[in-house]
């Protein structure tokens, strides 16, 4: 089984803590009652590894979202300066 935690450290002081499994199903249920103990949403997600995949593709939306934003406000900036010059 693998489990991928996120929401960071303040997630685990407030008790919000996500953990997505990979692994067995039968082995995730006799461990979710232990994983529920420290994190607020719990979910299987299919074979070993499946955890790992769902954390890496989650964190490559993020980064493109953050990277996407940043550009905008990179143009938005540039048009604001030019408006100003003419």
């Amino acid at each position: 089984m693998d489990g991928l935690v996120s929401r960071g450290l303040g997630g685990a002081e407030e008790g919000l803590l996500s953990v997505m499994v990979g692994g067995d199903k039968k082995i995730f249920e006799k461990a979710k009652p232990l994983i529920n103990s420290y994190a607020k949403l719990v979910g299987q997600l299919g074979k070993s590894g499946s955890g790992q995949l769902e954390k890496r593709s989650t964190k490559y939306v993020s980064q493109d979202f953050c990277r996407l934003s940043l550009k905008g406000l990179t143009l938005q900036r540039k048009r604001a300066l030019m408006e100003t010059k003419f």
